[in-house]
């Protein structure tokens, strides 16, 4: 009987997480994780060695023939193993609170319902249902607190050897591993009959810390990778030391890091509105509170262990001000999910002792709210916009864009896994501020070897800022400038060259001396000899239809941009269609703008503005 619950843990999730996972590329850094995965590549800073390593090994098994969907599979694996972890260790730590009156079974059903309830949390789930790097993470991070608790309880130093093997791989694949540190101090040097720092106290970690190492050395890969000039190879890190330490150190995110109180109020803010999703019974605080109460009153080095790894979590995800950050609460909302359950353990061990099977109501009702925001299925959003933009970029077209989250890194996944619209040269606006871009830039399209000239002369100033040298802002932004005016300049005779809103937005003097005329969800430029062309629209080819078919949450802050984003390009077409006279295409544009966003003002008066001309 006993021995069908961790199967349970683990099978339950992963059946669940295969209906509701994501069957195409989807936002943000999905698609570029899943490039370097297939082609063992580098991807974005901290470069997850082993992450990459793993799912590559993942890739080669015959699941599917849809790369994406089979490295989608790899999170859904992980994160329901991470549920096999959270259920281990939940037990043994049930047995050491010693609730008397309960029987062995009912710590099962109790450990049982901690784990689902985690990782049938929206925000964990979500994880689940498309490649990242965290799924792997939230396995690593249970099984060292398993081997932690284990080894401690048991005192069996063989558990922390294992753990210490877990926690170098855990480094390698994200550093965020390091929220564990004072979780782990504490129960090293304090045990249940007080305060234990002695010489082989200390002696003791030398074996675990070379073992730490050995997990941690699998950060080699990166610059042997590199070297190799693999197709995905961000930052290429061999060029130095100075550029690995860059890279490994995401040194580029440190400045959305402790930027003071309100950042920080922000970032609390976001951690009380997620945990309303993540377990139905965590939004109000008195469970949790009364649960952690019960922990401490009866083991208190357990209830000081678990807290440390709550507020070490809260304290440094709060002070990190990335619009993403709801899934680097995980280590809170693992505590969360088992103190709440520790409430009901002590109710039961009280008054209900035959009850505890009905605990899993608690993950049961989670599943039911769940389920539905959490169905990805049939979403297609990224996949669609991504194609109806290329759909409407010319033969040997080039594009510059700053959308990474929308549709550039589903892009880079595209063009470079399944070979599509080889002909397109996509130029990241926002990547061409770092140092490595421009040659991988090169590697990918040779033909933009026509502005090598501006690339190096652009590179001599930006490689002082990169590497913390006196440097002039003002040159490198002249020069960054310039390295796109010598885009248009030089190929726009020859191919068709195209920018996204964005862009013209935030680089408005690159562009002024050209036409903009929209095209699909990107705007084509023209030569001043040119700009009286009148570029026909057909709103109708634009297969806007695709994007009201997939699953929309406009609730989920990137489904709405991109919602929005299609809107406003649709907006800009029956403009310019209005302009030209061509009415019946302007008429179509509005009115599919606002099927897709009916708040925006642009597209109502665009149809007044016809039916005022009729």
């Amino acid at each position: 009987m006993k021995k069908i619950f961790p199967i349970i843990a683990f099978l339950l999730p992963f059946i669940v997480f295969l209906t509701t996972l994501n069957h195409q590329v989807t936002y943000t850094d999905n698609g570029e994780l899943a490039g370097a995965a297939i082609t063992l590549g580098i991807p974005h800073s901290t470069g997850y060695p082993f992450f990459i390593i793993l799912s590559h090994l993942w890739s080669y098994l015959p699941i599917s023939d849809n790369p994406i969907y089979e490295l989608n599979i790899f999170s859904a694996l992980f994160t329901a193993l991470s549920s096999l972890m959270l259920f281990n260790w939940s037990l043994l730590v049930f047995k050491k609170l010693k609730f008397n009156r309960l029987k062995e079974i009912d710590l099962y059903f109790l450990s049982l319902s901690t784990a689902l309830s985690f990782v049938f949390g929206s925000v964990i789930w979500e994880q689940a249902n498309y490649f990242e790097v965290y799924p792997l993470h939230l396995f690593l991070i249970n099984t060292i607190i398993y081997f932690i608790f284990k080894g401690d309880f048991e005192n069996n130093r063989n558990y922390i050897l294992l753990a210490a093997l877990f926690i170098g791989l855990s480094f390698a694949n994200h550093l965020t591993t390091i929220l564990l540190i004072p979780f782990l101090i504490y129960l090293h040097f304090i045990k249940e009959d007080g305060l234990f720092i002695k010489k082989e106290n200390f002696t003791n970690t030398i074996l675990p810390s070379l073992l730490v190492l050995i997990g941690i050395s699998l950060y080699i890969y990166l610059p042997i990778r590199s070297s190799q000039e693999a197709i995905f190879n961000w930052g290429n890190v061999s060029r130095g030391w100075d550029k690995f330490i860059y890279h490994v150190s995401g040194k580029q995110y440190q400045v959305w890091m402790f930027q003071g109180k309100e950042e920080f109020y922000e970032g609390l803010s976001k951690f009380l509105a997620s945990i309303k999703g993540q377990s139905w019974l965590s939004t109000a605080v008195f469970p949790f509170v009364l649960g952690l109460y019960f922990i401490f009153k009866r083991n208190r080095r357990i209830a000081i262990s678990l807290l440390l790894l709550f507020f070490t979590c809260l304290l440094y995800s709060s002070n990190y001000g990335i619009h993403d950050i709801e899934i680097y609460f995980s280590l809170s909302y693992i505590v969360i999910s088992f103190a709440v359950i520790t409430l009901f353990a002590e109710i039961l061990n009280r008054k209900f002792t035959s009850l505890s099977s009905l605990t899993l109501f608690i993950p049961l009702v989670t599943i039911i709210m769940n389920y539905q925001i959490n169905d990805n299925s049939n979403h297609t959003l990224v996949d669609d916009y991504t194609e109806i933009l290329c759909e409407n970029i010319e033969q040997d077209g080039i594009i510059i864009s700053a959308q990474w989250d929308i549709w550039n890194a589903p892009f880079w996944y595209k063009q470079q896994i399944e070979s599509y619209r080889n002909d397109i040269i996509l130029i990241e606006k926002e990547l061409m501020r770092r140092t490595w871009y421009p040659g991988q830039l090169l590697n990918w399209y040779p033909k933009l070897e026509a502005i090598k000239p501006e690339i190096d002369l652009y590179l001599q100033e930006l490689e002082k800022f990169e590497s913390d040298k006196a440097y002039n802002g003002q040159l490198i932004q002249a020069r960054y400038e310039r390295l796109f005016q010598a885009v248009i300049e030089k190929f726009i005779n020859d191919r068709p060259v195209y920018v996204t809103i964005d862009v013209l937005n935030e680089l408005p003097r690159v562009f002024e001396s050209y036409t903009k005329v929209p095209q699909g969800f990107a705007f084509k430029l023209l030569n001043t000899k040119d700009s009286k062309k009148i570029l026909p629209i057909k709103p109708i080819s634009l297969g806007t239809d695709r994007l009201k078919k997939s699953k929309i949450d406009l609730q989920n802050h990137l489904d709405k941009s991109l919602i929005q984003n299609a809107a406003v390009n649709l907006v800009n077409l029956g403009r310019y269609a209005m302009l030209t006279g061509q009415v019946d295409s302007a008429r179509v544009s509005f009115e599919k703008a606002l099927e897709l966003d009916s708040t925006n003002s642009n597209a109502l008066m665009g149809i007044n503005a016809l039916q005022s001309q009729n």
